[in-house]
Formats: C-alpha cells, sequence, structure tokens
C-alpha cells in the first residue's frame, strides 16, 4: 500500500504528465483541424504525420491509438 506521501508523488506526477500532453497537444492543434476540415480517418492522419516528420508524443512514428488521444485533446 501507498502511504500519504507515495500518493502525493503519484498525484503530482500525473499533473505533470497531463500538462506535458496539453501542450503537446495545443502545440498540433492546426495540424489536427486541418486533418479534420479535410476529413481524413484516423489512418490517413496516422500516415501525414509520419510522412510529414512530426514525432508522436514520446518521440517515434505515430500509431492509431495516439492519433485518437489526441483527438480526444482537441
Amino acid at each position: 500500500m501507498l502511504g500519504a506521501a507515495g500518493r502525493r508523488n503519484l498525484e503530482a506526477h500525473r499533473v505533470v504528465r497531463t500538462r506535458d500532453a496539453d501542450a503537446f497537444a495545443d502545440r498540433l492543434r492546426g495540424v489536427f483541424e486541418g486533418f479534420e476540415l479535410r476529413c481524413l480517418s484516423q489512418r490517413p492522419m496516422v500516415a501525414k504525420l509520419n510522412g510529414m516528420g512530426i514525432g508522436a508524443p514520446r518521440g517515434g512514428e505515430w500509431k492509431s491509438k495516439q492519433v485518437q488521444r489526441m483527438l480526444a485533446r482537441q
């Protein structure tokens, strides 16, 4: 079991991760708005992001689940 200090540490970590994810989504908001205006589905979005050389949130190539999460944040 986690003590009070462990729970506070986990909550602080969650807050930082959420803040970082929101900031990343904000930087790519225009890209995703353009995709939606062009009525692209998720697979073409993945292909476009990878083709444009835009790294995924943790680096590397985009996967469908990452695009789903970004769309949920938009």
